[in-house]
């Protein structure tokens, strides 16, 4: 049976059309015009499933489609150097995430409890590095990772051990929040399954300090 369905052919075509149109790939993060943001998850979603450990046929199907509709997709070699929305959309974020780290001292995280503002200023940020990265959808230019920094100092440096501290207090948010263990299901990673992914990558990593860390966390599960 093709993974081809009616609904995923259409959405290649429509990609295909807005990169003919437009001479580059959708963004997702500051588009303005709702169709475009649509096709923008749409092709974060189709990249997302391709980077899985695990690659099923039926990704690979739609994956050898993609390439022979829309060749650009895996990359964002056609991402607009200009900023297509308003920049104090961006700017207004940026000092969103300037008041947080000054009020509790630390850069908000994208695992923080959903809904809160922490989650959606941590989330920002990981597409900010995304972008800075050149992945991802966000329009990214100098001019905003001089904004970051300025306001933002250290926004996207790569500290493992306030990483792994981070990523540690979500795991005890979730099991004192539920009572359970994070489990990964099928699927795009949740917010359980990222947390039970670095637990499996924490407990594989011989670090016996952190190991402790993590058995004494799952622990309080009931």
């Amino acid at each position: 049976m093709t993974s081809l369905t009616p609904g995923f052919l259409n959405q290649v075509a429509q990609l295909r059309t807005f990169v003919d149109t437009h001479g580059r790939l959708p963004v997702q993060c500051d588009a303005t015009d709702p169709h475009e943001r649509t096709l923008g998850d749409f092709l974060r979603s189709q990249r997302g499933s391709h980077t899985w450990r695990t690659v099923s046929e039926a990704t690979r199907e739609r994956a050898a489609h993609l390439d022979q509709e829309v060749p650009t997709w895996r990359t964002d070699a056609r991402r607009p150097v200009t900023r297509r929305s308003k920049g104090t959309d961006f700017e207004k974020r940026v000092e969103q995430v300037a008041r947080f780290v000054t009020r509790h001292g630390n850069i908000p995280r994208c695992t923080a409890p959903a809904g809160t503002l922490e989650r959606e200023l941590g989330t920002f940020l990981m597409n900010c590095r995304q972008a800075a990265r050149g992945k991802g959808t966000m329009v990214w230019n100098v001019a905003r990772a001089s904004t970051l920094e300025a306001k933002v100092p250290g926004w996207n440096a790569v500290n493992p051990e306030a990483k792994f501290a981070s990523n540690l207090s979500s795991l005890r948010d979730y099991v004192s929040r539920t009572g359970t263990r994070p489990r990964r299901g099928k699927g795009p990673l949740d917010d359980a399954g990222r947390l039970a992914l670095f637990v499996q990558n924490t407990l594989a990593a011989g670090n016996e300090a952190r190991r402790k860390a993590i058995a004494d966390t799952l622990a309080l599960a009931a």
